[in-house]
């Protein structure tokens, strides 16, 4: 029909659903649309988009955590881990490796001023805030 606007919400999750493989996927790098390959002039249409909105919640029933979320808090110059031994690479906002080493008996001793930081392991990341 011309000359009308029809609303179409369509969630990502319908094509999550139809295709396991987007699963995997992190980033909406485009939106395409295509027409039968048979079309003229005649019958082509214009389509026109807007409003994009993506929403971060759940929709199904089920929400998915990390398994072994990294928890760490900062304590008499030594960042405190609550399960893991290993590697630890530690970033600031812009990206600066300011510190690497093992973490043992569960810490790793550094020197940090106060800020934001980014604690990075084989196991997963998470932010550390220092006052």
């Amino acid at each position: 029909m011309a000359n009308t606007w029809t609303e179409v919400s369509i969630p990502l999750a319908d094509f999550w659903a139809a295709d396991m493989t987007f699963m995997a996927k992190n980033d909406i790098k485009g939106v395409f649309f295509a027409q039968a390959a048979g079309s003229t002039m005649e019958n082509e249409y214009t389509l026109y988009l807007d409003e994009f909105s993506f929403h971060k919640t759940a929709t199904g029933i089920d929400t998915p955590f990390a398994k072994n979320q990294l928890k760490v808090y900062f304590a008499n110059g030594e960042i405190r881990f609550a399960e893991y031994s290993g590697h630890v690479q530690i970033y600031d906002l812009i990206g600066r490796k300011v510190a690497e080493g093992e973490v043992f008996n569960k810490a790793f001793k550094v020197n940090l001023d106060g800020g934001v930081y980014i604690i990075n392991t084989p196991e997963g990341s998470t932010k550390l805030s220092i006052q």
